[in-house]
């Protein structure tokens, strides 16, 4: 209910129009809703992957949209072993790319390679703040090769960041 609730501040904010349904049977509905846009985001609740129930119901809701680019949304703080588990489980749901977020919270990023190495996924954005749009930007290969070898870092990409300055 709170994600929701961000969520519908966040479209206010940006001006973006929003739909919240709380069953996927109203997904059809809500995009034909958005049938004019050229891009329609959908947030899904958070699944768990030790779940099969709601491993199953995303899978389902994935399969009434197309066409879709999924991307799974991992923390950069979470442990090797555990990002092994969520990219398997989620990849029998599927995934087109990944997305690393709370960047400005770890101090060590090689489970970012190793995750696009491991599914053979794209990284497509990093996070690294609550700032919305602020703390989102597009991944660039470059800049996570430096932060991998320690050549760069947060502060010097990000200067005016909360926190890292």
């Amino acid at each position: 209910i709170g994600a929701a609730e961000q969520l519908k501040i966040y479209a206010q904010i940006m001006d973006a129009p929003i739909q919240v349904i709380h069953s996927p049977e109203k997904i059809r509905e809500s995009l034909n809703m958005f049938s004019s846009y050229h891009i329609v985001l959908i947030d899904t609740a958070g699944r768990s992957q030790n779940n099969g129930s709601q491993l199953d119901e995303l899978r389902q809701l994935l399969k009434q949209i197309t066409p879709i680019e999924t991307h799974l949304v991992l923390s950069a703080t979470t442990k090797n072993s555990d990002l092994d588990a969520i990219t398997s489980r989620f990849g029998a749901v599927g995934f087109d790319r990944l997305i690393f977020t709370k960047l400005d919270e770890s101090n060590a990023f090689g489970c970012i390679l190793n995750q696009v190495l491991k599914t053979s996924k794209p990284l497509s954005y990093i996070t690294f703040g609550q700032r919305v749009p602020e703390d989102i930007d597009a991944a660039h290969g470059g800049f996570i090769g430096e932060l991998l070898l320690g050549l760069s870092n947060l502060e010097k990409r990000y200067p005016n960041q909360r926190g890292l300055e």
